[in-house]
C-alpha cells in the first residue's frame, strides 16, 4: 500500500473514487462471490403430510373457501387499484406539486420560475379534472357506470319481482310478473323488491290522470285552466275536484294589498300616509280611523321625548300654559298671541348662564358663550311661530326683519334688572315669558329671531359701556367697524338701523369699539338706504332746532318769534317721535 506522499496524484472526492471502483465488473463479481461464501441459505426438507381423512377435509375446505372468497378478493384488489389510479395517484401528484410550489416559493426569487411552473401544472390539472367531471356529469356515462356497478352487486343479492294476478273477462286468470325496479303498465304502480308502490314521478300516470305528489288524480281543470287541487293565480280561488273555482284564502292566501276575510279576501283600506285602517302610524301618536288620521296617544303612545296629555303628545315641559299677547307699532295689523309654558321657563331658569371650561380658555369663548343662549333648541318652536306670524302679514323680506326688530324694541325695558349688578343674561324664551329685558336680553332675542328669518346676524358687545346691540348683515359701505354688519339698537324703539343713539340712560355715550360676535351667516339687508334717508332727515331736524333756538333768543319781533316757536315745537315732536316715547335705557 502506497503512502500518501508517494501517491502520483490526489483523488478527490473520496465518493467519486468509490463510485469508480463499483463500476468495475470484476470488482462487483468478487464482491458477490464473497457474499455468497459468507451467507448460505437455510435449507429445510419439506415432507408431505401423511394422507388421512382430516387432512383431506381441510384441504378441500381451503379450496372451497378460495373459490368463494376469490371474487371478493379480486373485486377488492380491483377497487384498490382503481382508487389508487383515480384518487390516490392524482392526490399524491397534487401534494408533491404543492410541496414543490411551496418549496420554491420559500426559496424566493431564485426559484421563482420553478414555483410558477409548479403552480401552472396544478392549475392545468384542476382545469382538466373539472372538464372531465363536467362532461361525465352532463353525459350518461355516470348513470351507466352506476347501473353497471349496481348490476354487479345485484348478482350477489337477488331482489324479488312482483306478481299480479288479473281476472280477464272470459274468465281466464293471467299472472303478470313485474321485474324489480320496473313500472307496471297500470301506472303509477312500481315494483320495489316484491312490493308494489305508487311512484308517479317515475312511472307517470294513466290517461285522464296527472301526478299530484305521491299519487295520481283525475286531470280536471277549472274554467281558468287551473288544475283540480291547486290554487288559481287569481287569489284566493281554489279549483276543487269537481272543477269549481271556490274562494279559499286560508289555503291560497290573498293578492298584494288584500287581506283575509273568512275564506275570501278584501281590499286593505288605508289612510293617506299608507297606514291601514285601525292601526297606528309610524309617526306617533297618530291613528288611522276610517281614512282619517287622528291623535290617539292612549293607544299609539308618544315619542320618547314627549309625554301624553289626553290623546295628544306634548313636551314634558309644556305645563302651566300662559297666553301672551303682543302689540307693537310695526306693519302687522293684528296683535300676536302665543302660548308660553311655565315648564319651559322653569327649564331655562335651571340652564347654565355662565361659561365653563377645562384646561386653557378658548380664544373664541365669547362666541361660544353667547351662542349658547341663541342655539338652545327647545325654544325654536316658539321663535318660529313669531317669525311665521310676521311673514304671513308682511310680504317684503327686509320689512319682515324691521318688524321683528321693532317687536323686540317695543318690549318694556327691565329697569329693576338694570340696577342688579349680579344679574345674568336671559334666554330668548325667558325674555318672551317675562315680556321685559335689558339690552343683552333683548339683543339675544332679536338676534335669534333674525337668525330664524335667515339673515346674517351678530352681536355688538360694548364691554366698557356694559351695553349690547344687534348687528344685521348689510352692504359694506354702511357696515360699522370694518365688519359686515350694521348697528341696530333694540333696547328702545323705534328702530333705526345704523343709528347709534346720541346718549343712553344715565348719560352713557358709546365711544369704544365693540367686540363683534358672529351668530349666523345669511341674507343681507339690501334696502338700507331707507334707514339712511330717515337718519339724514333726523339730523336736519336737530340742526334746524338749534338754529331756531338761536333765532328765538335774538329776535324781538313777536310775530317772528311765534313762528319760530311753532316750527321748533313741530320739529321737537318729530324728533321725539323718531326717538320714541319710552324712557331711554341702556
Amino acid at each position: 500500500m502506497l503512502k500518501l506522499a508517494e501517491r502520483p496524484r490526489k483523488r478527490e472526492p473520496y465518493e467519486e473514487f468509490a463510485r469508480e471502483d463499483f463500476k468495475r465488473d470484476d470488482y462487483r463479481d468478487d464482491h458477490q462471490k464473497h457474499a455468497d461464501s459468507q451467507y448460505k441459505p437455510y435449507e429445510q426438507k419439506y415432507e408431505e403430510p401423511k394422507s388421512n381423512l382430516t387432512g383431506t377435509i381441510k384441504h378441500w375446505f381451503r379450496k372451497v373457501m378460495e373459490l368463494i372468497l376469490f371474487p371478493f378478493f379480486w373485486l377488492g384488489g380491483t377497487l384498490v387499484v382503481l382508487l389508487d389510479f383515480l384518487i390516490m395517484k392524482p392526490a399524491r401528484w397534487i401534494y408533491e406539486e404543492i410541496n414543490s410550489f411551496c418549496y420554491h416559493l420559500a426559496k424566493g426569487i431564485e426559484h421563482a420560475t420553478n414555483a410558477l411552473w409548479a403552480l401552472f401544472k396544478i392549475l392545468i390539472f384542476l382545469a382538466v379534472a373539472y372538464g372531465v367531471l363536467t362532461y361525465l356529469y352532463s353525459s350518461d356515462i355516470l348513470p351507466k357506470l352506476a347501473d353497471s356497478v349496481g348490476g354487479f352487486w345485484t348478482s350477489f343479492y337477488s331482489y324479488k319481482n312482483c306478481n299480479i294476478r288479473i281476472n280477464e273477462l272470459n274468465g281466464d286468470i293471467q299472472d303478470i310478473i313485474i321485474n324489480h325496479n320496473e313500472c307496471s303498465t297500470n301506472k303509477p304502480w312500481y315494483c320495489n323488491d316484491g312490493n308494489l308502490i305508487k311512484k308517479p314521478n317515475v312511472c307517470g300516470c294513466g290517461g285522464g290522470y296527472r301526478s299530484n305528489g305521491t299519487d295520481c288524480i283525475w286531470n280536471i281543470t277549472c274554467t281558468d285552466g287551473t288544475f283540480s287541487g291547486e290554487c288559481s293565480k287569481n287569489k284566493p280561488y281554489y279549483c276543487n275536484n269537481g272543477g269549481q273555482l271556490l274562494p279559499n284564502s286560508e289555503r291560497c292566501g290573498c293578492s298584494n294589498d288584500y287581506m283575509q276575510d273568512d275564506n275570501d279576501c278584501k281590499k286593505i283600506q288605508r289612510c293617506e300616509d299608507g297606514t291601514i285602517y285601525g292601526e297606528c302610524t309610524l309617526e306617533k301618536p297618530f291613528y288611522c280611523l276610517s281614512g282619517t288620521l287622528i291623535e290617539k296617544a292612549s293607544e299609539c303612545g308618544c315619542p320618547s321625548d314627549l309625554i301624553n296629555s289626553g290623546e295628544r303628545c306634548i313636551s314634558k315641559f309644556e305645563y302651566g300654559p300662559i297666553n301672551r299677547t303682543f302689540t307693537w307699532g310695526a306693519n302687522p295689523t293684528s296683535p300676536l298671541s302665543i302660548i308660553l309654558y311655565t315648564g319651559i321657563y322653569d327649564y331655562y331658569a335651571e340652564q347654565p348662564k355662565s361659561y365653563s371650561y377645562y384646561g386653557q380658555l378658548a380664544s373664541n369663548w365669547e362666541t361660544e358663550y353667547w351662542n349658547m343662549f341663541i342655539s338652545e333648541p327647545i325654544q325654536d318652536e316658539t321663535l318660529i311661530s313669531i317669525v311665521d306670524y310676521v311673514k304671513s302679514n308682511i310680504g317684503d323680506e327686509d320689512e319682515q326683519a324691521r318688524a321683528l326688530l321693532s317687536f323686540v324694541a317695543s318690549m318694556p325695558y327691565d329697569y329693576t334688572k338694570m340696577n342688579d349688578l349680579t344679574a345674568q343674561a336671559n334666554y330668548p324664551y325667558e325674555t318672551l315669558f317675562l315680556n321685559r329685558g335689558v339690552c343683552m336680553d333683548k339683543s339675544l332675542l332679536g338676534t335669534a329671531l333674525l337668525k330664524e328669518l335667515g339673515y346674517g346676524v351678530a352681536l355688538f358687545e360694548y364691554e366698557e359701556e356694559d351695553h349690547m346691540a344687534v348687528g344685521i348683515k348689510c352692504p359694506a359701505q354702511y357696515a360699522l367697524y370694518g365688519s359686515d354688519y350694521c348697528f341696530v339698537e333694540v333696547s328702545r324703539g323705534p328702530v333705526h338701523i345704523t343709528k347709534i343713539p346720541d346718549e343712553y340712560y344715565g348719560g352713557i355715550i358709546l365711544h369704544s369699539k365693540p367686540l363683534i360676535i358672529p351668530v349666523s351667516d345669511g341674507k343681507t339687508l339690501e334696502s338700507i338706504e331707507k334707514d339712511i334717508d330717515e337718519i339724514k332727515q333726523y339730523d336736519y331736524w336737530v340742526l334746524r332746532t338749534d338754529e331756531l333756538k338761536e333765532k328765538m333768543a335774538q329776535t324781538y319781533d313777536t310775530y317772528a318769534y311765534n313762528n319760530y316757536v311753532y316750527e321748533y315745537n313741530s320739529l321737537i315732536g318729530k324728533i321725539n317721535e323718531f326717538n320714541g316715547i319710552s324712557e331711554e335705557g341702556s
